[in-house]
């Protein structure tokens, strides 16, 4: 009991921390899905603001190009009264070139090539000797056009890595005389973008349609002339995507949202000079581990929060459950008190101002009831046990009286009977012959009635000890009981009739009783076929409703069953006694033995057909 109870109290302290668990877990799935929702807006806001800075970093890289077209028309003007660049001399013109350089950190090599791609000067220009330009795209595109030009260089003359190169034509006359030719640095053009501002760890890449990198921030040395691993998805990706957003890796294998914008054309020079093969993209990306920080942190410090509350709540239901559990035990071993006898056992005074205290007055109140009934009834008792006992005596003394009253009846009117029978004996002895037939037969009668009366005595003293005779059950054969009873009923028989005995289980009985069952039903199934052809009588036994039913049958005049009632009544008689003698007690006495043993008695007949009576003698006694 015990160990049950302490289970069960355990499970209510499972139960209440169970309870706070799902209390939190709401929040959670609150805090978790503010949080995607968060980092959808991160997302968002931070694509937009990719976007917006490659939108920016086209527009410097626009700016430098076109800063790079202004630097060079003036210089255009100034040498274009020159008829015939072959004839200056290369080192005035470099050093020229030089300071122009020193003043323009964006450009690494300034110079002025022929017609034929051959170079005539330049800023260190002995860098570039026996170089021909002729094979430049801008130089082309230029000569083409006679107009300004921009194009990556093909051959990288400067050896800076992914070199851009602005081209303005110089004419003398309307022809053109000489190109400009001026290398962009790389790594100026993506200075020119930081100072856009880039938020922390963004970094900005410009590629060429076909996969090169002509700019990068940060590590410009690093990544620029160099090709990105897969350049044709690389330009078919970026320019189904220019203008958008999208997440992907870094050179460096980041994961980073990025934004791609082209330069076009339109994009980098005003007036709507072709830009060749120079066409570019920008990108823009910015780490996501940078982009959900916030969130993030957020999120950490929301678990944190919620974990904080979730430990304290479980602590105070743990402490709780505590003091709860200690009440309900409380209250437990005083019901179990209670419940083993202990009826002055109470679970207060004080009581808590709680649920808990109600439970505990509720329990006390019952616990005072119970108690006072208790004290009732066993006053009560102790009423009843007297009453019993006075009753008792009553009874004792009842039954002592009536056993005077039966010995005085039995003593009294046996002795007048036994004088009537004697004295009537005589005169027939005495006077019998001298006396008429009419006189004799009245002297017979005397002598029958005294007789029967004599046997009706006995009968009614037989009936009324059988209430105070005590049942002393043993195993008896209830066959052997049966052939006794058949050899006494028979030995004063003239016509035997047939007899036919069935299976007789043995029983737990009392066979002085019993004897006298047997003897009653198998001497009026005797009296009542002995009229019959061939008088026939079964004795056998069956099942009745799970018990075992004996029975006795006869061919006998039988009786109507509407008068059933009245056959196991005192001097109840269906048939007249000239008929059929007895004194009307036998089947009371055979009923009244059969429910000493606690059993049952019935009969079952139709007038002429005979009759059958059955008896049970209780399923315990089998």
């Amino acid at each position: 009991m015990a160990t049950l109870l302490k289970s069960k109290l355990a499970s209510v302290r499972l139960r209440l921390l169970f309870l706070v668990l799902v209390a939190v877990l709401p929040a959670l799935v609150v805090v978790y899905y503010s949080a995607r929702e968060n980092r959808e807006d991160a997302r968002a806001r931070v694509q937009d603001q990719a976007l917006g800075y490659a939108r920016i970093s086209a527009i410097e890289y626009a700016n430098s190009i076109r800063s790079s077209r202004e630097f060079l028309i003036p210089i255009g003007s100034i040498l274009s009264p020159i008829p015939d660049f072959s004839a200056i001399k290369p080192e005035q013109c470099g050093t020229i070139f030089s300071t122009l350089v020193a003043d323009e950190p964006r450009f690494s090599f300034v110079g002025v090539v022929l017609p034929t791609g051959k170079l005539i000067c330049g800023s260190g220009a002995e860098g570039a000797d026996g170089v021909n330009f002729a094979d430049e795209p801008a130089v082309q595109e230029s000569i083409r056009t006679g107009e300004f030009a921009v194009a990556r260089s093909a051959q990288n003359i400067t050896g800076a890595a992914g070199s851009i190169e602005a081209v303005h034509p110089i004419r003398y006359q309307g022809n053109i005389s000489a190109l400009l030719v001026a290398t962009i640095n790389p790594a100026s053009i993506s200075q020119d973008i930081v100072s856009a501002g880039l938020p922390p760890g963004a970094f900005i890449t410009i590629v060429s349609r076909d996969g090169v990198i002509l700019a990068r921030y940060p590590d410009s040395e690093k990544w620029v002339g160099t090709s990105v691993r897969d350049p044709q998805s690389f330009a078919t990706t970026v320019a189904r995507q220019s203008g958008s957003t999208r997440e992907g890796t870094s050179l460096e294998n980041i994961p980073v949202l990025v934004a791609s914008v082209g330069l076009s054309p339109d994009a980098a020079v005003e007036d709507g000079a072709a830009l060749g093969d120079t066409d570019a993209f920008v990108s823009v990306g910015i780490p996501r581990a940078e982009a959900y920080a916030g969130v993030n942190r957020q999120l950490r410090i929301d678990m944190m929060l919620i974990g904080a509350a979730g430990v304290v709540a479980l602590v105070a239901a743990w402490v709780g459950s505590i003091l709860f559990l200690r009440q309900i035990r409380y209250y437990s071993d005083a019901t179990l008190q209670l419940a083993t006898g202990n009826l002055d056992a109470r679970t207060g005074p004080p009581y808590p101002g709680n649920e808990l205290g109600e439970l505990g007055r509720s329990i006390d109140f019952m616990a005072t009831a119970v108690q006072s009934r208790d004290a009732e009834i066993r006053r009560l008792n102790e009423d009843l046990e007297q009453r019993v006992l006075d009753r008792t005596s009553e009874l004792t003394e009842a039954n002592a009286e009536l056993e005077s009253f039966s010995y005085s009846v039995s003593h009294d009117l046996r002795a007048p009977l036994r004088a009537i029978i004697g004295f009537a004996r005589i005169l027939t002895e005495d006077i019998g012959p001298s006396l008429n037939e009419e006189s004799m037969r009245h002297l017979m009668v005397v002598q029958d009635n005294a007789r029967q009366m004599g046997s009706l005595v006995d009968d009614l003293l037989a009936f009324s000890r059988l209430g105070r005779q005590s049942v002393e059950r043993s195993r008896q054969s209830q066959h052997a009981i049966v052939e006794r009873v058949i050899e006494e009923v028979l030995s004063e028989q003239e016509v035997r009739p047939e007899i036919v005995i069935g299976d007789l289980p043995d029983a737990m009985v009392d066979s002085r009783l019993v004897h006298q069952v047997w003897m009653n039903l198998i001497s009026n199934a005797v009296k009542f076929s002995g009229k019959a052809e061939h008088p026939r009588i079964e004795i056998g036994s069956m099942q009745e409703n799970g018990e075992t039913a004996y029975f006795v049958r006869d061919n006998g005049v039988g009786f109507d069953m509407l008068y059933s009632d009245k056959l196991f009544g005192v001097f109840q008689r269906l048939h007249r006694a000239e008929d059929y003698e007895g004194t009307g007690v036998g089947l009371a006495i055979v009923q009244r033995i059969v429910q000493r043993h606690r059993g049952r008695v019935w009969a079952d007949s139709k007038p002429g057909e005979g009759a059958t009576f059955f008896f049970t003698i209780g399923k315990e006694a089998l």
